[in-house]
């Protein structure tokens, strides 16, 4: 049972950073956004490279 507790603890207290964001620097545990017009679903991701222009 410690030996759980350590390697949760060292999983998220000892996270990458890799692993904490995406390239553009997008959390990857964050929500996705509505449209307000079309009420489609878009993927934060997906805003970040249209307003980057990649």
């Amino acid at each position: 049972m410690i030996m759980t507790v350590v390697i949760f603890f060292y999983m998220f207290a000892k996270t990458p950073e890799s692993l904490k964001t995406s390239r553009n620097g997008v959390p990857f545990f964050t929500p996705a956004a509505i449209h307000p017009e079309s009420g489609e679903i878009l993927s934060i991701e997906t805003l970040v490279k249209h307003f980057k222009g990649n």
